[in-house]
């Protein structure tokens, strides 16, 4: 067989494989947008900031789905370790595991992670105390600095509460995950507004936590299945229209530019059905 013929069927069998591949997705899209949706929110470019941007492909444009999680402890950070994410909460979903472990044994054991159902609230308790939390953080640096007013560490600390506060309320994302199971269907029973939770495929991961020498279980969201959303041809020019109008780009206390529709569907995926602008408040 020459290499004209062998060049030929090579290129035969890559169109085929892109093909099958196409219509695998394309199948798998067409399946999740059938029936009625299971999620229909109204989310913000704090929830959906833009990715990428190349002008020259139709299938350049994707938002990712900024989520969070609420910290244990008032002054940690968005580690994705809630406290309801607990021992028991890790035995519904499948894990097994020692508590109270001595440290060296536990650094032999392979993390393990587990893909399991989450549920994401927007908007909600878990957001709300979040904004609680920074609002607190400022009252706590201001009576401090208000004892001793001369004090430049005080000053500093007081200018970053205050700097976290209006990242809370302008910038950072409001949707946070605050549940996990196995079964779907029970899950958006237990959380039946489609406005203002979804249900999503994610990743757990089995984590320790060391005290006194000994290592104990904990978990950690560690992702998000689908995180990142494609933004479809029709509604490019929109997205486009109100980043021109609006140039500086989200960041720290700024507020967000545009609203996204966005729906899940029956495979528990998303999809873009409407972008619009937002006025500055």
């Amino acid at each position: 067989m020459n290499q004209t013929w062998v060049a030929r069927l090579l290129f035969a069998a890559g169109c085929i494989l892109l093909a099958v591949v196409n219509y695998t997705v394309l199948s798998r899209v067409a399946d999740n947008r059938q029936g009625q949706t299971d999620a229909h929110l109204w989310l913000t470019e704090r929830e959906l900031p833009k990715i990428s941007w190349l002008a020259q492909e139709n299938s350049g444009v994707e938002l990712r789905l900024v989520w969070r999680t609420l910290a244990r402890e008032e002054n940690e950070v968005n580690d994705g370790k809630p406290s309801w994410l607990s021992s028991k909460k890790l035995e519904e979903l499948g894990f097994q595991f020692a508590d109270a472990v001595p440290t060296e044994e536990q650094r032999d054991r392979a993390a393990l992670s587990r893909e399991v159902f989450l549920v994401l609230e927007y908007n909600g308790g878990a957001y709300h105390n979040a904004l609680r939390r920074a609002e607190r953080a400022v009252e706590k640096e201001e009576e401090a600095l208000r004892l001793n007013p001369a004090d430049k560490g005080l000053q500093s600390a007081r200018q970053q509460a205050k700097r976290r506060l209006r990242m809370e309320e302008l910038s950072q994302s409001r949707l946070f995950v605050v549940d996990a199971g196995t079964d779907p269907q029970r899950l958006r029973e237990s959380y039946s507004d489609a406005t203002r939770f979804i249900v999503a495929r994610g990743v757990v991961k089995l984590a320790y936590r060391n005290e006194n020498g000994r290592a104990w279980a904990t978990g950690q969201i560690d992702a998000i299945s689908v995180d990142e959303v494609h933004v479809p041809l029709e509604h490019r020019l929109a997205l486009e229209q109100i980043i021109q109008q609006d140039k500086p780009s989200q960041g720290e206390g700024k507020p967000p530019r545009y609203q996204v529709e966005l729906l899940y569907g029956s495979r528990y995926e998303p999809w873009i059905g409407a972008i619009r602008p937002l006025e500055a408040p």
